[in-house]
This record gives C-alpha cells, structure tokens and sequence, in this order.
C-alpha cells in the first residue's frame, strides 16, 4: 500500500472567549471543516462542553488547563505526544485583579502518513501591552514567551514548527512596534499576520509563527478572517511544506 498525504493543509487560530455557548461554536467549527481545516489552535477553550464538541465533529483534541488547546482531524493527523508548556516565568495579574498566572501554552506533536511530523503551540499571551503605561509584568512575559517560542521551535526534532495564538499585539501598531517584532526576527521566526482585524474593528492580533527558512511555508494568499462567535475573529492560513 502506497502512503499519501497533501503537501498543504490549513490552519486556524482562534480565541473562542471563554463565555461563548457551544451552540453558537459548534457551527462555526463544522464550516472550518468544510473549508479544509484539518489543525485548530485555540485560546479561552478550557471547557469540557468545548472537549465534547469537537469530539462529537470527529476531531482529537488535547487541553492545557485552563485554556490552552490543539484539535485535529486524526484522518490527517496522528498525535504523537502532547504537553503543557510554561513560555515565560514571569508572573502577572489576572485581568481585573485576582488569581496570579504565567504565559503558557499546549504543546502537541503530529504525525501525517508520510512521516512528517509538526510541532503545534497554542498559546495567549498577557493583554494590554500596547497601551502607552503598559504593566511592565505582562510585557516582560510577552518577550520572555517569543523566546522560548523560538528555542522550542530551534531544538524540536519535529520536520515544521507552527506556533498560533492571541499575541495580544499588532504589529501594524506603533508602541512597542520595534521591540517587538526585534524580539520575533531575533529568535528566528516569521509572523504570518492575519490579513484584516482579529478583534475590534482594526486590530490585528492573532498570529501564526513559522520558523524561517524552515520546512513550512505559508501559501501566498489562502489567509482569512472569519467570525469566531465571541470576541475574537478566526484568522485561518493554509500552510505547504516545502519541497
């Protein structure tokens, strides 16, 4: 028997906020199916109704509490091993005060028929880091998160790296503009910046990152916005692996 597999798939990255009702997810996520998403990265997704959702669309799926998630079609994909990460030590204050939380993230290796194999990272990164009296907390976590971002991406013996989330940044933006996008080059990764507003009426702030130069590509023009049924848009990419 002959193994095959496509030489691209698509992608998505979504923050599903973590008030929105299954019933208005669910077909949200039967029409990324229909579009080809094979891989969901998702944010705010802790929720065992979330589990039992994507479960019952035939996808696998493995959760970091509270909110860090990776789901895939197993028709495609095979898991290989997942994990909870921590991307920065650097501790924060919850939005609105309370409990104190570090940057993580879900961390999930794929396998397709033809033995390659993709790194995947969900992660969400501290809000507010690009207002003018920003918690220097949160932004210490941000950059602490794209490097370790970029060392898991440069010891991972996976054939692709692809990391996704809310970065919480945009890169259109002009506060914290250079820092940030030094600390993206310097690490080695490439932004895949969605092509029109994620959140509000122009922010653009849900990501992809590929290593550069690397075994991924992104395919030129197959990225897109869509409504996520909460707060936050899906920005959705198709990826090839390079020859």
């Amino acid at each position: 028997m002959t193994l095959t597999a496509p030489d691209t798939f698509k992608a998505v990255t979504w923050n599903v906020y973590h008030g929105t009702e299954t019933k208005e997810l669910e077909p949200i996520a039967a029409n990324l199916q229909r579009k080809g998403v094979s891989l969901f990265l998702m944010q705010e997704a802790g929720g065992q109704d979330i589990t039992k959702m994507l479960r019952g669309l035939g996808l696998q799926t493995f959760l970091h509490p509270r909110q860090y998630r990776v789901a895939w079609d197993p028709e495609s994909w095979t898991e290989l091993g997942s994990e909870g990460v921590e991307l920065s030590d650097q501790p924060y204050w919850a939005k609105g005060g309370g409990n104190v939380q570090k940057s993580e993230a879900a961390r999930t290796i794929l396998g397709d028929q033809l033995g390659r194999t993709l790194d995947v990272v969900s992660y969400h990164t501290p809000a507010h880091i690009q207002v003018r009296d920003f918690p220097e907390r949160r932004y210490i976590a941000t950059l602490e998160s794209l490097a370790t971002l970029a060392e898991m991406a440069e010891e991972s013996h996976a054939t692709a790296f692809l990391g996704g989330g809310d970065l919480n940044w945009d890169p259109d933006e002009g506060i914290q503009r250079e820092a940030m996008t030094a600390a993206i080059k310097l690490g080695g990764l490439r932004l895949i910046q969605a092509p029109d507003a994620t959140h509000g009426k122009r922010r653009e702030i849900d990501h992809f990152h590929l290593v550069r130069g690397g075994k991924l590509r992104q395919v030129k023009g197959q990225g897109w916005v869509q409504d996520g049924g909460g707060d936050h848009r899906v920005h959705g990419q198709a990826f090839r692996w390079a020859a």
